[in-house]
């Protein structure tokens, strides 16, 4: 029963806002609020467990669905990172630690992430959906692309997400850094993306 223009409103509000509630959307019609609320739930992961280290460190892991009625959930964690001296720069927000796929295909031998292989790539949304909740917890300054998975195997997704994280949730390219173990095909895809 929405308008094209009531999908604008939301995105604005939960990317640009940092609104979690339909409730708290009084830009729609209440009676659009009460189907959405029912109907499409803002977060498509559901939060599994989190964790809070004496630092202030947030740990959180979400569980995605499976993309069929076939496929098994999937988990990753995405970590909110505090200054390590607010008490100098009290403007500082954290640092937001995404991952971009289920598991790796990648068998670093340094890195968990790869032992039991990759189970999927995370798509563009499930992504973002990361950075809404990483940015609840408190401001983010800045973000590191380098939980689970190797960023530059689902480039295509990443790419889009991060777009979006630049371009509607306000945190600048050269506040994002994306951490692979190095593909060069697509390291030099990515550097002449604008900052």
């Amino acid at each position: 029963g929405g308008k094209a223009f009531h999908a604008k409103v939301l995105r604005r509000a939960v990317l640009e806002r940092g609104v979690l509630d339909y409730e708290h959307i009084t830009d729609l019609p209440a009676g659009l609020r009460a189907i959405l609320s029912e109907e499409l739930p803002i977060f498509s992961g559901r939060l599994v467990d989190e964790l809070t280290a004496t630092d202030g460190t947030h740990k959180l892991l979400i569980e995605f669905p499976g993309r069929t009625d076939r496929d098994k959930p999937v988990s990753v964690e995405t970590v909110h990172i505090p200054p390590i001296r607010p008490d100098r720069d009290p403007g500082k927000g954290a640092t937001l630690c995404v991952s971009s796929q289920a598991g790796c295909p990648v068998a670093c031998p340094f890195c968990a992430s790869g032992l039991l292989g990759l189970a999927r790539n995370l798509q563009a949304h499930e992504i973002v959906e990361q950075y809404v909740r990483g940015r609840a917890l408190g401001p983010l300054s800045r973000s590191v692309v380098m939980g689970i998975g190797e960023p530059l195997l689902n480039y295509t997704q990443l790419s889009t997400a991060l777009d979006t994280v630049r371009d509607e949730m306000g945190l600048g390219g050269r506040k994002l850094t994306v951490s692979t173990v190095g593909f060069p095909d697509r390291l030099r895809k990515l550097a002449p993306q604008r900052p």
